[in-house]
């Protein structure tokens, strides 16, 4: 089972941030079902956040998705295949770097 990540930047400017969240769980080589979750989230924050410092700031300000991601995977999972497949509600060294991705 394998973990992907992704940020959009959706709309920043001084005060706040709108991002969306995705996250995709996948059985290696390919399994039962595959898992893909999207969350809108606003951030507010003190002044324009520089692009290069945005990434790691919106990784550390989603902590609360990730638990929410692992919950919306350990139901879904449970309803597939009968029991609940429990993720750490953080992103694991292992997994691929979180991508921004900025939105035109």
């Amino acid at each position: 089972m394998s973990r992907k990540s992704e940020i959009t930047v959706l709309k920043q400017d001084k005060e706040k941030v709108r991002a969306r969240f995705s996250y995709k769980v996948l059985f290696k080589p390919f399994g039962p079902f595959e898992i893909d979750l999207e969350m809108d989230a606003t951030f507010l924050v003190n002044g324009q956040i520089p692009t290069e410092a945005l990434a790691k700031e919106l990784e550390n300000a989603s902590t609360a998705l990730y638990a929410d991601a692992s919950l919306a995977i350990a139901f879904v999972s449970d309803k597939m295949v009968g029991f609940p497949f429990i993720m750490a509600p953080f992103k694991e060294h292992t997994e691929d770097e979180v991508t921004l991705v900025k939105e035109d």
